[in-house]
């Protein structure tokens, strides 16, 4: 692994595995649905072509998101290897802690009155 991506975390990857032939499927399944619909017809009677359709929702879910994996591998490849030959363009980044970023807050307190009380 490349040392400046070591904290950075990768993400979901069945998640992302399962979600692409998810959204494909029921794409499918809402335009066999839709079309029966449209079509006045009963749902039983085009129950094939919609699995039929249903399935090639799938498919091409399975297909975008093996291109999007590939694209972004290819991306971040390109993009490393950039940044390993010029590495006085991008230096090592120092980790701050959240105390050292956020400033103290000391709240602004009104008394009764409306006049300002300094303690």
């Amino acid at each position: 692994p490349f040392f400046k991506f070591e904290g950075v975390p990768k993400g979901n990857e069945t998640f992302d595995r399962i979600w692409w032939p998810f959204c494909g499927g029921a794409a499918g399944l809402a335009i066999g649905a839709t079309s029966t619909w449209f079509a006045r017809r009963p749902f039983w009677s085009s129950v094939l072509p919609t699995a039929a359709v249903t399935l090639i929702g799938m498919g091409l879910g399975l297909y975008s998101g093996h291109n999007t994996r590939r694209r972004a591998r290819e991306r971040d490849a390109v993009l490393i290897h950039y940044m390993l030959l010029h590495e006085k363009e991008f230096p090592l980044i120092e980790r701050q802690r959240f105390g050292q970023i956020v400033k103290p807050w000391i709240p602004f307190r009104v008394g009764n009155d409306g006049i300002f009380v300094d303690k």
